[in-house]
């Protein structure tokens, strides 16, 4: 996922990505399972799990590094002008 960022053309569309590929639910289904946490896996009672805050930190990180890369493109992207310096006149 953290390979793919920078193929999300907006952060909306990283978003849709997120709630229409359905990672967001597998990911808490799978983690009740494998973790016997039940609250886990339904999505009102979730956050009663502290599996819930490692999950959603993750997509967090994945936020601010989705963020970074495109500053990063922002920058790269725009050109360089000089300015010049004028002091006041006296």
């Amino acid at each position: 996922m953290v390979k793919r960022l920078g193929s999300f053309k907006s952060s909306d569309e990283l978003g849709r990505f997120l709630l229409t590929s359905s990672l967001h639910d597998s990911i808490h289904v799978l983690g009740s399972e494998v973790y016997g946490d039940p609250d886990f896996g339904v999505i009102l009672r979730s956050p009663r799990s502290a599996l819930f805050y490692r999950w959603h930190g993750l997509i967090d990180r994945w936020w601010r590094k989705y963020q970074q890369l495109n500053k990063s493109k922002e920058t790269k992207t725009k050109t360089k002008t000089k300015t010049k310096t004028v002091k006041p006149a006296r």
